[in-house]
C-alpha cells in the first residue's frame, strides 16, 4: 500500500515518470552514440557540442510528461506505488464508481508509458542492428583484400568472428532493455485488452517494481563485462594494418617470422589481394580511431 497524503503522491508519481522516461532517453542515446561513433566516424568534439542538447532532452522532455500529469490530476495510488492510476483504482472501468481523479488515466498509459518504451526499445534494436551491419562489411571487405587461399580445403576458413561477437554484444544491450520493460508493457496492454486476475496483475506488478529499477545496472554489466565498443575496435585495426602482407592463418604458419613468409607462401599455394586503396586504408583508421576513443 502507500502511506502519506495527495502532495506525497504527487511528487513520488512526477519522479518515477520523470526518471523512467529519462532513462529510456538515455539507453537510446548509448546506442546512437556507438552507432555515430562507428560508422559515421563522429570525434569526441563533435559529440561535445551536441551533448548539452543531448541532456536536456533526457530531463526536459520527462519532467514535461511528469507536468503534464500533474496538471490533469493523473498520480494517484496504485497497488506499489503512485504513478498514472485512476481514483479510485479502475473507476474507469466501472459504471458503479465515480472517478474523483485520472479519469483517463488508461489512454495516458499507453502515451506515456507503452509508446515510448516501444519506440525506444525500436531505436536501440535498429542502432544495433546499423551497427553490426556495418561491422559485417568492414570485415567482409577485409576478408575479401586479405590472402586468398587455393587450397579448397583452405577456401571456407574465412569467418566473421567479430560480427558475430558485436551481434552478441548487441544482443544482450537490448535484451537487457526488453527484460526491464517487458513486465510494466504486459501489464499496460492485459489491463487495457481484458480483465486481469488479481494475482496476475500484482505478479507482474512485483516483477516490474524488481527489475525497472535495475536499468543501469544492467546496462553497466554488459559495457563493462562484454566492453562493446572496444572488443571490436583493436582487432579490426590491426586486422586492417595486415590486409596487404598475409592472412591469420598465414601468419601463425610462418610463426610470425618474416624470413619465412615466402617459403610459407609457396608450401600453401597463396595468392595476394591487391594493395588497398588510400580510400580503404583511411576508413580503416577512422574505425580504429572510433573504436579507441576514451
Amino acid at each position: 500500500g502507500n502511506v502519506g497524503n495527495q502532495a506525497t503522491c504527487d511528487a513520488q508519481g512526477f519522479v518515477i515518470q520523470s526518471g523512467y522516461l529519462s532513462a529510456l532517453f538515455y539507453s537510446i542515446f548509448l546506442a546512437a552514440y556507438f552507432l555515430m561513433s562507428v560508422k559515421y566516424n563522429w570525434r569526441e568534439s563533435q559529440w561535445k557540442k551536441i551533448e548539452p542538447m543531448l541532456h536536456s532532452a533526457a530531463i526536459i522532455v520527462p519532467a514535461a510528461s511528469g507536468a503534464f500529469c500533474l496538471r490533469e490530476d493523473l498520480f494517484n495510488p496504485t497497488v506499489r506505488f503512485c504513478w498514472i492510476q485512476s481514483y479510485p483504482i479502475n473507476c474507469e472501468s466501472s459504471h458503479e464508481i465515480e472517478c474523483i481523479r485520472g479519469e483517463e488515466a488508461q489512454k495516458f498509459r499507453l502515451t506515456f508509458m507503452f509508446l515510448p518504451i516501444v519506440m525506444g526499445v525500436f531505436s536501440v534494436f535498429a542502432c544495433m542492428t546499423m551497427l553490426c551491419l556495418y561491422v559485417r562489411r568492414i570485415e567482409s571487405d577485409a576478408l575479401s583484400h586479405s590472402l586468398r587461399w587455393r587450397s579448397n580445403a583452405q577456401s571456407g576458413s574465412g569467418e566473421l568472428k567479430k560480427t558475430k561477437q558485436v551481434f552478441q554484444k548487441a544482443c544482450w544491450y537490448v535484451g537487457a532493455l526488453v527484460l526491464v520493460w517487458s513486465p510494466s508493457m504486459i501489464n499496460v496492454v492485459a489491463s487495457k485488452v481484458t480483465d486481469v486476475k488479481p494475482w496476475l496483475a500484482f505478479f507482474l506488478q512485483l516483477i516490474a517494481a524488481v527489475v525497472m529499477p535495475s536499468q543501469g545496472l544492467l546496462n553497466a554489466f554488459v559495457y563493462s563485462k562484454f566492453k562493446l565498443h572496444s572488443v571490436i575496435g583493436s582487432s579490426i585495426s590491426s586486422m586492417g594494418k595486415r590486409l596487404s602482407f598475409w592472412s591469420e592463418e598465414g601468419r601463425r604458419f610462418s610463426g610470425g617470422n618474416d624470413t619465412y613468409v615466402n617459403e610459407a607462401n609457396d608450401q600453401i599455394n597463396i595468392d595476394y589481394a591487391e594493395p588497398l586503396d588510400e580510400e580503404s586504408e583511411r576508413k580503416l583508421n577512422e574505425i580504429e580511431t572510433a573504436f579507441n576513443m576514451k
